[in-house]
């Protein structure tokens, strides 16, 4: 048997973001196909392959057959998974590149317990691929909102190995609507970050559930609609008061200041000191 590997993931870290034990790293291979061995992970975590060529003995969810694919590549492995995954023996390392997703038991108990998820390794490719690879990139790249960046990067990855049986929830626009009015609320209300579990677990629904029907009748991630109200907050606490700028971005739910401002910048195209000196007279730019 395997021995369980000292390792969470074989490669060098570019970029981390971190929560609570959940981590989504960007990263290059660092060991060769010859030295990669048979090894166990204890921890549930998701590969995505962007650049380079990818061995793996999950089957995809079309076919039975273990997978050699070009990028895009997701890779489900449940805790405790054994395998001897890696990059082709052809493959440039420094010219690979791949993204891992792993969670912490906590974050796994809570999310097993909810869905119904393969019990062994899965893979799957395409579009689908693609949209979640472009997703846990902004997330790396964002300065602000970590926690909700990660449980994000979670669900998109999590939705396609979902069996698509019928959902525990309500999909009706009036159900949606509640769900979207108690977002905004408690948005306006915490003093700190808002995630969408915090609210699928007011209406017992896992968050995969409740964001598949979110975007599916409205149009919009409720990751999204959580980002966007406390930008709408944010400006609305700088145009109607003066109080420091620290205090508003901790009531926003920004890790500090700098963090605050790097947000609000990308969102106006405005500082939010130069906002409150135009009296909150300034364009929101595309985010």
């Amino acid at each position: 048997m395997p021995a369980p590997s000292t390792f969470r993931v074989l490669g060098h870290t570019h970029e981390r973001l971190a929560h609570e034990g959940d981590e989504l790293r960007l990263m290059v291979p660092s060991t060769p196909a010859h030295q990669v061995t048979a090894h166990r992970h204890a921890d549930a975590h998701l590969i995505l392959v962007l650049r380079g060529r990818y061995a793996t003995t999950a089957p995809t969810t079309a076919t039975a057959a273990p997978t050699r694919s070009r990028s895009p590549l997701l890779v489900f492995n449940p805790p405790r998974t054994e395998h001897q995954d890696c990059f082709a023996e052809s493959q440039q390392l420094a010219d690979a590149r791949f993204l891992s997703l792993t969670l912490s038991a906590s974050t796994w108990l809570r999310t097993a317990g909810a869905l119904e998820l393969p019990a062994t390794p899965t893979a799957m490719c395409g579009p689908a691929a693609h949209k979640i690879s472009r997703a846990w990139l902004r997330g790396l790249g964002a300065t602000s909102f970590a926690p909700l960046h990660i449980e994000t990067a979670l669900i998109l990855a999590l939705d396609p190995f979902v069996h698509d049986h019928a959902l525990t929830l309500s999909e009706s626009p009036s159900w949606l609507r509640t769900v979207r009015a108690r977002l905004r609320e408690m948005v306006m209300e915490a003093a700190g970050p808002v995630r969408v579990s915090d609210v699928s677990a007011q209406f017992g629904v896992h968050p995969v559930y409740l964001a598949r029907a979110f975007r599916k009748r409205l149009g919009i991630s409720p990751a999204r609609y959580i980002r966007d109200v406390t930008l709408d907050k944010a400006a609305a606490l700088l145009g109607g008061t003066r109080r420091p700028l620290a205090e508003l971005a901790l009531d926003c739910g920004f890790f500090d200041q700098a963090h605050f401002a790097n947000a609000f910048r990308q969102a106006y195209g405005v500082s939010p000191s130069a906002y409150r000196a135009n009296g909150g007279a300034a364009r929101r730019s595309a985010h």
